[in-house]
């Protein structure tokens, strides 16, 4: 579960910076 939750910071983390970009 911990490995997952480190994927999920992640994707949410690239999705923050994505929003940024636009």
């Amino acid at each position: 579960m911990i490995e997952n939750a480190k994927s999920s910071m992640v994707f949410y983390n690239k999705l923050l910076k994505t929003e940024e970009m636009l």
